[in-house]
């Protein structure tokens, strides 16, 4: 979970600079829904919190981007990431965008990520 969530920080920040509330907040609920049943309450915030210490750690702006590129190419090649877990994926990139309306520099995101993996940004 946590390189999803880190994923799901590192989009909502570098895309378009900001890191809002809604984002923050859809963020949460995303890692959840892939978090699934069977964890408490106490483990997922300890891993949110540990998502974004990690995210905080690096405090340039080019290093977050180098250090998100290299995320995505590591998950990429795992082969448990399976194309239907990307695929959906995709479909919560868009779901994060849309939490505070979805801006050029997103779509372009998303897409780099779909290509990235090897599937479709729709």
């Amino acid at each position: 979970m946590h390189y999803f969530g880190y994923i799901f920080v590192g989009f909502a920040h570098l895309s378009d600079k900001k890191f809002s509330e809604e984002e923050h907040k859809k963020v949460i609920e995303l890692v959840d829904d892939w978090a699934g049943a069977g964890r408490s309450d106490a483990s997922f915030a300890i891993t949110m919190a540990e998502v974004m210490m990690w995210y905080d750690e690096i405090k340039e702006f080019d290093k977050k981007q180098e250090h998100f590129l290299k995320t995505l190419d590591f998950l990429a090649v795992q082969d448990w990431f399976k194309p239907e877990m990307k695929k959906k994926f995709i479909e919560h990139l868009w779901q994060l965008a849309a939490a505070d309306g979805i801006v050029e520099s997103e779509r372009e995101y998303i897409k780099m990520i779909a290509d990235k993996w090897g599937v479709p940004s729709i």
